[in-house]
């Protein structure tokens, strides 16, 4: 970036490119479900990078090219009891935060899987570990997050099994992973959501219209090619995002070790100086 003459740091960067993988992938679930309206100027550019990893099954082509059947396309307005939580009292959880969390609750596994642990100061630890890379949050906060997350898991496996639809959710692969691997408790009490009520309910699934079990059999056979997806990307994920911070370690000793070069170049000039300036000095004292 900085020899095409942008300045930026590698964190501007990596925001960038989050923001950006973001927009796709909400941009991508919106097509596959048939909704062509909503325009995105780097998507073309980003699906040739990404399409392979996030939309391995080429459902995004079949959706524009053949269309969606009306009776697998959810309901485009999320219901409220769905709607992810992403500001709690003023603590945003970004995408990274929502990663470290999870990555903070694996980390806790035998804390959650004895049974006379102490669950609040658990919590506590994974809000303070939190604070130190972020903003201050609380364990209450985190509790919140983790319930919003399981709900929204359980929401997008079901519309999986309903639907044959791969879903897109960002957190849907790493989620699953933890809520299969940590028996996570908690201590607060899962918020109850109201459901509002609509002129008109979401139609659900009518499973004894289909007069073939090929949609079934289809469906089935998806879903039990995306797990296998699922499983062989989770490790390569799980590896990209260490190469990352690996990286981003390396470039901080990289740079800090040319500053301690500089220094050492600017020490030595000055004592040069220092050196010229005496000997300069001296036939003037030096004299009758």
């Amino acid at each position: 970036m900085r020899e095409k003459g942008y300045y930026c740091l590698g964190s501007d960067c990596d925001k960038k490119w989050r923001n950006l993988k973001t927009t796709y992938i909400r941009v991508l679930q919106k097509q596959v479900h048939g909704d062509t309206s909503t325009r995105f100027e780097y998507f073309d550019a980003l699906h040739h990078i990404l399409g392979q990893e996030i939309d391995p099954l080429g459902m995004r082509e079949q959706a524009m090219n053949q269309g969606v059947p009306a009776s697998v396309v959810p309901d485009s307005t999320v219901p409220a009891e769905f709607q992810e939580l992403t500001n709690d009292e003023g603590f945003l959880w970004t995408s990274d935060m929502v990663h470290l969390l999870l990555d903070y609750i694996t980390e806790c596994l035998e804390a959650f899987a004895t049974p006379d642990a102490d669950i609040s100061a658990v919590w506590e630890d994974i809000a303070l570990q939190l604070s130190q890379v972020g903003s201050e949050v609380n364990s209450e906060q985190c509790q919140r997050k983790w319930l919003g997350l399981e709900e929204s898991l359980r929401m997008h496996q079901a519309q999986a099994e309903a639907t044959g639809v791969l879903p897109l959710w960002a957190f849907y692969t790493r989620t699953r992973e933890v809520a299969n691997t940590v028996n996570v408790r908690t201590n607060v009490q899962r918020p109850r959501r109201v459901r509002i009520s609509t002129q008109e309910e979401p139609r659900q699934p009518q499973m004894s219209s289909c007069k073939s079990p090929r949609k079934t059999c289809w469906g089935k056979s998806v879903l039990a090619r995306v797990k296998h997806i699922e499983s062989t990307l989770t490790i390569k994920k799980r590896l990209e995002r260490l190469e990352a911070r690996v990286e981003a370690s390396r470039q901080q000793k990289e740079a800090t070790r040319k500053t301690n070069v500089l220094l050492v170049q600017v020490l030595a000039e000055l004592r040069r100086i220092n050196s010229a300036l005496k000997e300069e000095e001296e036939p003037i004292h030096g004299g009758p």
